[in-house]
């Protein structure tokens, strides 16, 4: 399913303008009408497919636009994350971030888990919180992947024989004697498991709906 397919899913089709939730003229997927489509579309006007469209698509266009940007600002994310960003600037706004600011600080850090919980803790939430679960997968998959990558990173940079290549061109550079080439070694295996140890991340929390 591509990001506008699975908008559109989330958002549903109205042909005509209608008041959301929050009192805003809104129509066709989501959209919130500006100043002069009002005059044009009231309430209560029906809408045309080619209307709908058109503003689906100026819609997604600007949504990918913020997200691209704002994806810029985090530690190579994945196609996954941005597509997930899509949709969130899609629903809140390319500004979401500004009254979302302990969520978004999470990102920018690459703390996907606490990122997710935190998504859990707002307005958004308790508002659509099928949109807000879709975005907290879309993290703890982030956060996994990373995990994953970093275990296996860990493992193999905790192995003295991982630091022995390095250690034998730095060995053979600065003269140490044989021996030291694998004292070396493990020396740095061990400072590697003190910077980079292994930690569980948090489970989110079960909310009543």
């Amino acid at each position: 399913m591509t990001v506008g397919e699975h908008i559109k899913l989330r958002e549903g089709i109205m042909y005509n303008t209608y008041l959301d939730t929050t009192g805003n003229l809104t129509g066709g997927v989501g959209h919130l009408l500006t100043p002069q489509e009002a005059e044009l579309y009231p309430e209560g006007t029906a809408l045309s497919a080619d209307v709908v469209d058109t503003w689906f698509i100026v819609d997604v266009v600007e949504a990918k636009r913020a997200a691209q940007q704002q994806a810029k600002l985090l530690s190579n994310p994945s196609p996954e994350l941005v597509g997930g960003l899509v949709s969130v600037n899609f629903q809140l706004g390319s500004n979401w971030y500004k009254e979302h600011k302990k969520t978004w600080a999470l990102l920018v850090k690459g703390k996907y888990f606490e990122a997710a919980v935190e998504a859990a803790d707002s307005k958004w939430y308790r508002q659509t919180p099928v949109r807000v679960e879709d975005f907290q997968q879309i993290l703890i998959n982030e956060a996994k992947k990373e995990r994953t990558m970093k275990e296996k990173l860990i493992k193999l940079g905790k192995q003295p024989t991982t630091w022995m290549g390095l250690v034998a061109v730095l060995g053979a550079v600065l003269g140490l004697p044989t021996g030291s080439g694998e004292q070396l070694a493990t020396l740095l295996a061990g400072v590697v498991g003190i910077i980079y140890p292994e930690k569980v991340e948090p489970e989110l929390p079960v909310k009543e709906k």
